[in-house]
């Protein structure tokens, strides 16, 4: 009688935590326009970085970024989705994959993108699911 009372609380436990897992997998994404931005600078990003890589890392992770700098690139990287590199400093720049494959804007010109720290590399950080602001 007592071990079938605990093949039941466990297959109970189960499915609670089965639904709570199916829930969170089904969870739409966070836009990025729905978060309060972080307004930086390329070239203060890029600096955060070059000066303790480990302590900005730790810093802008899943942080929403609003980088404003000048467009150095555009182009198309190999997802088929519109990539901005911005101007950092005069070892980085900050890489920024648009959401719309179809985002575009004018080398030259300075903007600011809205996008979620993803990472750093030997370019500079990388923005994602960026939105032209």
């Amino acid at each position: 009688m007592n071990l079938k009372r605990i093949i039941y609380i466990v297959l109970a436990l189960a499915l609670v935590g089965g639904a709570i897992g199916v829930y969170m997998w089904n969870k739409p994404h966070a836009k990025v326009e729905d978060a309060e931005g972080v307004a930086i600078t390329a070239a203060n990003l890029c600096n955060a970085f070059a000066v303790n890589e480990a302590e900005a890392t730790t810093m802008y992770t899943n942080k929403v970024l609003d980088v404003s700098g000048t467009v150095t690139e555009v182009k198309t990287n190999q997802e088929g989705k519109a990539a901005i590199t911005l101007a950092g400093n005069d070892m980085a720049s900050v890489q920024c994959t648009m959401r719309d494959a179809g985002a575009t804007a004018e080398v030259g010109k300075t903007i600011t993108i809205r996008g979620r720290f993803a990472s750093v590399d030997m370019f500079g950080p990388t923005l994602t699911d960026c939105v032209l602001k």
